[in-house]
């Protein structure tokens, strides 16, 4: 075999390759779109699930059990995360009664806030209550299905109109 055959088949190959559109569109088009696409949507997703603080609202904290303890003066005990995790979190619920300093005007907005987002968790599981006896009544009859379906519509239309990320009950 000589190198002018060699050169012959290769040019060939070459000329059939580019005459293939979709070939064409593989190596030119695809790549120059895809690669871009893909680090953006790579970028957005660390940047989504990067830490952000998330607010954990605690109904009922009086009746948690002792041992273990979830809660301490700060919120959520930081022996329960790795590294500085716990700072991420703002615990509602659980030093609410404590009184804020007075004359402090930067205390009242986030204790009004922390009154509302109570109050919201309060009405999510006032509705999961609802849901759990609809549930029981329902055991062997279609007959409460579209009232809990009505209620289950309530409970995510109140989740995703507060700013809470987590609610403990």
């Amino acid at each position: 075999m000589s190198w002018k055959n060699i050169r012959l088949v290769f040019h060939r190959e070459v000329r059939d390759q580019m005459r293939d559109r979709r070939t064409l569109f593989m190596i030119a088009v695809l790549p120059v779109l895809l690669y871009p696409s893909l680090g953006i949507g790579m970028v957005q997703m660390m940047w989504l699930f990067s830490e952000q603080p998330r607010t954990v609202v605690v109904v009922g904290h009086d009746n948690l059990p002792a041992e273990p303890a979830l809660l301490d003066e700060n919120g959520i005990r930081s022996e329960w995360f790795s590294g500085d995790q716990a700072a991420n979190l703002e615990v509602v619920g659980h030093w609410l009664a404590a009184s804020p300093p007075q004359g402090d005007k930067a205390v009242q907005p986030r204790l009004a806030r922390r009154g509302n987002l109570l109050r919201q968790a309060e009405q999510i599981s006032d509705q999961v209550v609802r849901l759990r006896s609809l549930e029981q009544q329902q055991a062997g009859g279609d007959q409460f299905a579209e009232e809990i379906e009505q209620v289950r519509i309530t409970l995510s239309q109140l989740f995703s109109g507060s700013s809470m990320q987590v609610l403990i009950v």
